[in-house]
């Protein structure tokens, strides 16, 4: 429980410690009989009414919405629509699934109790739905607490634990302003790995045709090697270096001989890109090979 909320369960009741006045009126054999001081809450009972109750099974998932998907499917999960009854849902988890207990008395019940109170100048703002059992409002139809009998117990440990509270809220503001200037050292520590890091992008940029030179100059190297070496009845027309892949386009007398000097100076897995097309000086030749 956060300190907020634990300061906001205290001062509400703290504030139930002043007596409310509350009433319960019971409509029985049509008659309204109440008990309790009036001019505050109103609760209605109506212990002839039997209340209308059907059990489902829901996915876990469906817990939050219970009572959006009851009032949509009212009527055909029930003879009634959504807008004719007061109801309560009760949910309890039984394995991966909610066991639902839905819990209704048709508005039409309540009418002739809500009729007799008006006559008296009362309204009623909540409604019982099964003896010292779920509550709603009437105004809304939402479910509503009752209070129970051990209110004075938690009224009592409601002040014990505002005692402790004046304690709590000081250490939790001591914390509150460490916890907010580490946050702001940990954004600052965020903001400059973000700027070492487009730092380093920016610098690899920056050399990157110089590495990409480093990486060229050796298969250069073989490549000139390899022109010294060839045989004067070869020549090479077309050479295409990328990504360490050479290739050759030319005209030879024995083409077969260029994949040995291929291999000869350090080039690997030469072979021929096609067959070769007998020319008027020799045999046109496209060979490839690795360039380590």
């Amino acid at each position: 429980m956060t300190l907020l909320s634990l300061w906001t369960w205290w001062w509400r009741e703290i504030e139930g410690l002043s007596p409310k006045k509350q009433a319960v009126a019971t409509w029985q054999n049509g008659r309204i009989s109440l008990a309790g001081e009036t001019g505050g809450s109103l609760l209605l009972r109506l212990p002839e009414q039997k209340i209308w109750q059907r059990q489902f099974t829901m996915p876990r998932s469906a817990k939050p919405f219970l009572r959006q998907i009851f009032q949509n499917e009212m009527d055909r999960r029930t003879p009634w629509r959504a807008d004719q009854v007061y109801f309560h849902l009760g949910a309890e988890r039984q394995n991966d699934e909610l066991a639902v207990t839905l819990s209704l008395l048709p508005k039409a019940a309540v009418e002739p109790a809500l009729a007799e109170l008006a006559r008296k100048n009362l309204a009623a703002d909540r409604l019982e739905l099964k003896q010292g059992g779920p509550a709603v409002a009437l105004a809304d139809g939402q479910p509503v607490a009752i209070e129970a009998e051990g209110r004075a117990r938690r009224r009592l440990v409601a002040i014990i634990v505002g005692a402790a509270l004046l304690s709590l809220i000081g250490q939790n503001l001591t914390q509150l302003i460490l916890d907010q200037r580490l946050d702001q050292v940990r954004s600052q520590a965020a903001a400059t790995r973000s700027l070492a890091a487009e730092n380093a992008k920016l610098a690899r940029r920056q050399h990157f045709p110089s590495l990409r030179r480093q990486e060229v100059a050796p298969q250069l190297a073989r490549l000139e090697a390899l022109s010294r070496a060839l045989p004067d009845d070869s020549w090479v027309e077309e050479i295409s270096l990328k990504d360490g892949q050479v290739e050759l386009t030319g005209i030879s007398a024995d083409p077969a001989r260029l994949l040995g000097l291929l291999q000869a100076n350090g080039f690997k897995d030469a072979e021929f890109k096609g067959p070769t097309i007998k020319a008027e000086n020799g045999q046109i030749f496209h060979v490839s090979a690795h360039a380590p």
